[in-house]
């Protein structure tokens, strides 16, 4: 039993944030926060979690930019957490 006030999240409740969080409206297009491209591209494309990774081909837990920060998926590839760890050490110093 859980206890009162403590909230636990089910894959039907994800789901359904996920499908509201696709209808809302999306952050415009000079919105170039980390908040703002995230949200843009997990609303677009789904969570980088729903991908495989583009390094290894295992699954997948971060978007990982590849380019410049901005809104397009180009610049972006999802990455399991040791591959973009590598990525970012080696690409990005």
């Amino acid at each position: 039993m859980t206890p009162s006030g403590v909230y636990v999240r089910t894959p039907e409740s994800r789901a359904a944030t996920s499908a509201a969080m696709r209808r809302l409206p999306l952050p415009g297009p000079t919105a170039t926060s980390y908040g703002a491209i995230h949200w843009w591209l997990r609303a677009r494309y789904g969570k980088a979690a729903e991908h495989l990774c583009a390094e290894c081909l295992g699954p997948a837990r971060d978007w990982a930019c590849v380019g410049e920060y901005v809104h397009d998926v180009a610049e972006f590839v999802p990455m399991c957490r040791k591959c973009h760890i590598w990525f970012d050490k080696i690409e990005r110093g």
